[in-house]
């Protein structure tokens, strides 16, 4: 995960949701203009998910426009898997 909310807001969300993945903080959205995902206008990503598999190629890339539309869960892990190889 890649977020730039302060740091006890995602710690808070991560434990509520009980996460446990890595979060990698980007407060000054340079990660998110590296991969391209920032709202033009705005210092925000589009929300965005990637999965990466073990090589270090993504392997699923999926941006929206629209905050309030998320892949499905099922979507995810079957990136996830495809790309673990199982």
């Amino acid at each position: 995960m890649i977020s730039n909310d302060p740091a006890d807001k995602l710690e808070k969300m991560r434990a509520k949701k009980g996460l446990e993945f890595p979060t990698l903080m980007d407060p000054d959205l340079e990660v998110t203009r590296r991969y391209g995902i920032k709202k033009p206008g705005a210092d925000l990503p589009h929300p965005t998910a990637i999965v990466v598999d073990p090589s270090g190629t993504a392997t699923y890339v999926r941006v929206d426009e629209n905050y309030a539309k998320r892949p499905k869960t099922e979507e995810l892990l079957e990136a996830v898997k495809a790309a673990a190889g199982s």
